[in-house]
């Protein structure tokens, strides 16, 4: 079952600059930088609202990769939103018995395919 919204992914050329225009627009200074992943091809920041809700700003760290091809291709934007479920297996299951296209888990995550979403890449990420 779906419980919220989890985060918002923002996609962008200048990383820096997006972080402290955000900082700017909330009146904060709670940003949760992500740890670096070999081979995730990008770098992240969260701006956090303390209830577990999120904006990400992600920048790619690969020049080739799907994130800057999508970059190229579309410019800065929402890239993802993130909803959260309390059981991704059975979420997932109950949205394919009604017809939503969902890609196989990649890595442990489910997508909602843009197709059944309206053009929109969403992600289903369990309740922690």
């Amino acid at each position: 079952m779906i419980t919220g919204l989890d985060h918002v992914t923002i996609l962008v050329r200048d990383w820096e600059g997006t972080i402290e225009q955000y900082k700017k627009i909330f009146g904060t200074d709670q940003v949760r930088f992500s740890p670096p992943t070999p081979g995730r091809g990008y770098k992240a920041a969260h701006i956090d609202f303390g209830n577990g809700q999120n904006i990400e700003i992600i920048t790619p760290t690969d020049e080739n990769g799907p994130w800057a091809q999508r970059l190229a291709k579309n410019g800065d934007g929402i890239y993802l939103f993130s909803l959260s479920v309390d059981d991704v297996e059975q979420t997932a299951a109950e949205m394919r018995a009604r017809g939503v296209r969902l890609p196989e888990p990649i890595a442990g995550l489910q997508v909602i395919h843009p197709s059944s979403a309206g053009g929109a890449l969403v992600l289903m990420s369990q309740q922690r």
